[in-house]
């Protein structure tokens, strides 16, 4: 969804690793972190669904660091369409952007 709105995704290697269940090396790691703190993530998009440990971390650094954080899900969440599913995971990315360039 990313790609199709545009967004220039970051630190690839990271998000592969964690999409393949292993773990992300060390450089992988302090990469994404030093993305979050040096202002080149502008939005971190996380898996709502699932947090653990390593996720808070992240989590606490984009909010320490003034990164937008924005929950998404994998699954449609129940009492939802399509549309309205990923509908709304778009307009909060919408206002998201709206709200960085004021």
């Amino acid at each position: 969804m990313a790609e199709a709105l545009g967004l220039k995704m970051l630190n690839y290697d990271f998000q592969v690793a964690l999409m393949n269940d292993a773990e992300p090396s060390a450089t992988q790691v302090a990469a994404f972190e030093n993305s979050l703190k040096d202002g080149s993530a502008k939005i971190l998009f996380y898996n709502s669904q699932v947090t653990d440990e390593a996720t808070t971390r992240l989590l606490d650094i984009a909010k320490q660091n003034k990164v937008t954080v924005i929950g998404v899900t994998e699954t449609e969440p129940a009492g939802q369409t399509i549309q309205t599913w990923f509908g709304g995971q778009i307009d909060a990315v919408q206002k998201a952007l709206a709200a960085r360039t004021q």
